[in-house]
């Protein structure tokens, strides 16, 4: 089962994964989520979502710009 967070992290990764293959070098992250916000911009996170904002970050670390 899905939480409502594991959802809104998902869409974030699928949209990164989008915007990478497509060769955008900047973003803007939009969600309804503060919580989705606050575990991406943190700086350690240890919640059963780690694993998914681990790999979120990583993406990000790729964008040139991005914004939240």
């Amino acid at each position: 089962m899905c939480t409502v967070l594991d959802a809104e992290l998902w869409g974030i990764l699928d949209g990164l994964n989008l915007i990478l293959e497509r060769g955008y070098g900047s973003v803007l992250i939009q969600t309804d989520s503060l919580e989705a916000v606050n575990v991406v911009q943190e700086e350690s996170f240890g919640g059963s979502t780690s694993a998914l904002v681990r790999r979120i970050r990583q993406l990000l670390d790729t964008v040139r710009l991005w914004k939240m």
